[in-house]
């Protein structure tokens, strides 16, 4: 088994060098695959901080909406009511000046 154990040396001494390099550019590659999985949690953890914000300021902004709709609301319905007042006041006016007219003209 000589002529064997040559070929097997032979063939060994040719891949052992080989297999070497690949397990060291797979240990390579999985370094790189731990680090970007670490930059990609932390990029996750900041967008879903970023995220928790803009909810917070929507909320703040529909809160600010909301406030403001009731008081435009409330000042609509003064301003209505004040010109409700001033219509009837002219009503009144026009009444007693109706007869006037009617005498005046006639």
């Amino acid at each position: 088994m000589g002529v064997a154990d040559d070929v097997k040396q032979a063939v060994q001494a040719f891949l052992i060098p080989e297999l070497d390099a690949i397990k060291a550019q797979i240990a390579e590659v999985r370094g790189v695959q731990t680090q970007m999985s670490e930059r990609l949690s932390e990029q996750a953890a900041q967008v879903l901080e970023i995220s928790r914000r803009i909810d917070s300021q929507r909320q703040e902004l529909k809160e600010s909406m909301r406030e403001m709709e009731t008081r435009l609301e409330s000042r609509m319905d003064r301003i209505e009511s004040r010109l409700d007042r001033q219509n009837d006041k002219l009503d009144q006016i026009l009444m007693l000046l109706a007869p006037h007219a009617r005498t005046a003209g006639g």
